[in-house]
């Protein structure tokens, strides 16, 4: 139960500072929403004013809530559970005010249930027009122009109706409507009055006393509910009504650990609190979830981002357009590595020598019940140091695809998020979605890539080489996919077997004698030479502004075709690709760049490349060096530099 300890410890050093950041810890049997209604109530219960909150920071509210499944909300509630559970509702308000009766700082609870036992919440919402409706009727709207019409979907998402709207209330107190005016999801009083109402009901029903296994402590208040590690899932339980769990293990379920009530409810609740979507600490991948944390001090790199989202893609642009045309490939991974470490020491300079970092996955285990997949904890600085190994040793020129068709891809140099390594595991040509029943070895990926950062490893061998087989058969990729796998495939080929900690360089190396690397180059070499020839059959004419378009509209060279092919058997392949160009293309090429380039290749290991035996993933670092090498070599093309992508001009 380390986990356990460590956000109960979280949620006592960082609580404070949380309230200053945007987004604070909920209080015990507290948690947060996003709201999307507010009502005003004078003090005669009656509605003064309904609004939609349309603001994403306003919406975020504190809320009362039951760790149950029935009738969770307590003061702030959902349409849904109003009108689903409205009289376990009324009642459960009704014992708070009776608890509170004599608290004469908590009128506004009587005030709200006087309201809610009225049961004119529904009618009033259609009148004031905030719901569509007919007198204590919703109706759903028929189309977008009904849903444009009704104010509320202007705050809930395009997947939701009207009944998952949520309210919170501001309490008017005065001799009019000018009076003082009470938020109650901020009012002291109201939450203290909760806290106490809860706690003497759960010890009635789910308490005894004991030994707290995260205080240490005996004669402690313990409990059996446990709250929401999210919405609806639990991350511990004890009712298991078929009683397998502890069969034969242990005569009670006391037995198996004690959790004091306010350790459990501090401890789900910093979970939540890190896990929080708007806070884009945490990952997610559907269920499954990855956050990395300080125990004294919150502030870490969102774990598996990519060099661009954790440097800033425009910080990397801007000095990669100072350089040189010739520096480019070379001179780009210094520059890089020098933003990476500054970017790392600002993070590191926060820290106390002995801070902790702490990184915890979780994922649905069954319906209602989460687990924990992956926990870790690791000294920051050495945290931060392997999250800086990780972005320099797979770093690469990247053409990361956006998430449909018709988004462009973006350009960077650095390594990918494991997110676009993941998802570009499974996409085929044209097909931008994983099946559900690939889903389950995606998070199986997410997973290990997640432990790779955490704990200093090689990405698995089996996504190495499922990206260079990927790589190696274009033809089942569109252009797009086609730029992205290649890239990953060179920065997983180059960071589990070639990196270096001194080398940032991502050139084209003229030294490299290896039969791979070599005939990586010559790959690139017929393919640029016989796309150059398929270039000018498009249509001189046309004048195109951007590679990617222009390659739309050109078939697939020889070279892309037998790509595969040639990675099994390079020798034979290259005879037979070299012959095809010679007799087709080589007498349409101006001048002899084409010969000359592969003589001077050949030239710097003929016996090697005499060999037929399979080429390792080092063929595609030559072949896209050799690629960048040609587009933009000084002596044959003008160039511009935008974004942080090299791009051509005609």
């Amino acid at each position: 139960m380390s986990w356990f300890q460590r956000l109960y410890e979280t949620y006592e050093n960082c609580r404070e500072a949380s309230k200053t950041a945007g987004y604070e810890f909920a209080p015990v049997a507290h948690t947060h929403k996003n709201i999307n209604i507010e009502i005003q109530l004078d003090e005669n219960s009656e509605m003064i004013k309904a609004e939609v909150i349309t603001n994403e920071k306003e919406k975020y509210t504190v809320i009362p809530t039951i760790d149950d499944n029935d009738c969770r909300w307590a003061l702030a509630v959902n349409i849904k559970t109003y009108l689903k559970e409205k009289k376990p509702y009324q009642k459960q308000l009704q014992k708070w005010a009776d608890f509170d009766k004599n608290n004469k700082n908590n009128i506004k609870i009587a005030i709200v249930n006087k309201y809610i036992q009225s049961d004119k919440l529904i009618e009033d919402l259609i009148q004031k027009k905030i719901l569509k409706g007919e007198g204590k009727t919703l109706i759903e709207p028929k189309d977008k122009k009904e849903k444009d019409e009704c104010p509320i979907f202007k705050s809930i998402n395009s997947q939701q109706g009207q009944k998952d709207a949520f309210i919170r209330w501001v309490v008017v107190v005065g001799k009019d409507k000018n009076g003082k005016a009470w938020k109650t999801w901020e009012d002291d009083e109201i939450i203290k009055s909760w806290q106490n109402f809860r706690y003497k009901v759960e010890k009635e029903k789910n308490g005894s006393s004991g030994l707290c296994y995260v205080l240490g402590k005996s004669d402690t208040f313990l409990t059996t509910k446990h709250p929401f590690a999210d919405a609806t899932a639990k991350l511990i339980s004890s009712e298991d009504k078929k009683n397998f769990v502890f069969n034969g293990r242990f005569s009670t379920k006391e037995e198996v650990v004690g959790i004091s009530y306010e350790v459990t409810q501090k401890a789900h609740n910093t979970l939540r609190w890190l896990m929080l979507k708007e806070r884009n600490q945490a990952y997610y991948n559907k269920e499954q979830k990855f956050v990395a944390w300080n125990i004294s001090a919150t502030d870490l790199p969102k774990i598996g981002i990519s060099s661009d989202e954790l440097i800033g893609n425009n910080e990397i642009s801007s000095d990669v357009g100072q350089i040189g045309d010739n520096e480019i490939s070379s001179d780009v991974g210094q520059i890089f590595g020098a933003k990476l470490a500054n970017k790392i020491r600002g993070y590191k300079e926060k820290l106390k020598p002995d801070d902790r970092s702490v990184i915890i996955g979780i994922d649905g285990a069954s319906p209602g019940r989460k687990a924990v997949i992956y926990y870790r904890e690791i000294i920051g600085s050495e945290f931060l140091d392997n999250i800086e190994n990780w972005h320099k040793k797979y770093a690469w020129k990247q053409y990361i695809l956006g998430e449909n068709k018709n988004q462009k891809y973006r350009c960077f140099f650095g390594a990918p998020s494991i997110d676009t390594i993941a998802k570009m595991y499974f996409y085929r040509k044209d097909t931008y979605s994983i099946g559900k029943n690939e889903d389950r070895i995606k998070k199986r990926i997410i997973k290990e890539l997640v432990q790779s950062i955490v704990e200093k490893k090689n990405i698995p061998k089996y996504i190495e080489e499922k990206f260079i087989r990927k790589a190696s058969n274009p033809v089942a990729l569109n252009y797009e996919q086609r730029k992205t796998v290649l890239s990953i495939a060179c920065s997983i080929y180059k960071g589990n077997n070639k990196y270096k900690e001194e080398d940032y360089k991502m050139c084209l190396d003229y030294e490299n004698k290896d039969r791979n690397y070599l005939y990586g180059r010559l790959l690139a070499v017929i393919h640029k030479g016989e796309y150059s020839v398929l270039r000018k059959r498009v249509g001189e004419s046309q004048t195109k502004t951007q590679d990617e378009e222009e390659s739309k509209s050109i078939r697939q060279t020889k070279a892309q075709r037998l790509m595969k092919r040639f990675s099994s058997k390079p020798f034979d392949t290259w005879r037979y690709l070299y012959e095809s160009f010679n007799s087709a293309y080589s007498s349409r090429i101006k001048g002899n760049w084409v010969e000359n380039k592969i003589k001077s290749i050949v030239a710097l290991n003929p016996e090697g490349l005499k060999g037929n035996s399979k080429l390792t993933g080092e063929y595609l670092l030559g072949y896209f060096c050799q690629l960048r090498e040609l587009d933009y070599n000084p002596e044959k093309n003008l160039k511009e530099i935008k974004n942080g992508c090299i791009k051509q001009k005609d």
